[in-house]
């Protein structure tokens, strides 16, 4: 083991999948991560409370992204992607597999399968603490993405 904390290695490559996928999806339709996780869970069959809770934002928001994506065509309503919405959808993620396949590349299968089986993991118990205990040592501060902080944490202000 290297000795690394893992949020150090997961933090760190979220952000740089987030930002290969925001570089890929400008050369589409969808305008940014949170149009591509409502697109892409409509398109999954994901209720409109699974989307807001997915992406951690108040309502009010993914509503307006839901809205945006309507007012361009892609969205019947909350539920539905329209034809055009799944030719969108489906044009962006060829370009995302095109530009994400290499990154596994010369990685052995079942490191790949090990690897996805530890994020699953993460991924739940990071979606439960959020959803049920908030952590010790956190609080619940209103604001965007749910706001949970360390007690005593005050955002910079500048």
């Amino acid at each position: 083991m290297n000795g690394r904390p893992l949020p150090t290695v997961v933090g760190p490559t979220e952000n740089a999948l987030r930002a290969l996928l925001v570089r890929t999806l400008r050369d589409t339709e969808i305008r940014g991560y949170d149009e591509w996780v409502v697109l892409s869970m409509t398109a999954g069959g994901a209720p409109p409370h699974a989307v807001v809770r997915a992406l951690g934002a108040p309502d009010a928001h993914v509503s307006a992204v839901a809205d945006a994506l309507a007012r361009r065509g892609l969205l019947a309503d909350r539920t539905t992607l329209t034809a055009r919405g799944h030719d969108v959808l489906d044009a962006a993620r060829a370009l995302v597999g095109h530009a994400t396949a290499p990154l596994s590349a010369g990685i052995a299968p079942e490191h790949v399968q090990i690897t996805t089986q530890v994020l699953d993991t993460l991924r739940t118990r990071a979606e439960h603490a959020v959803a049920h205990e908030r952590g010790p040592g956190t609080v619940a501060v209103p604001g965007p993405r749910d706001g949970v902080r360390p007690k005593g944490f005050e955002p910079p202000t500048f």
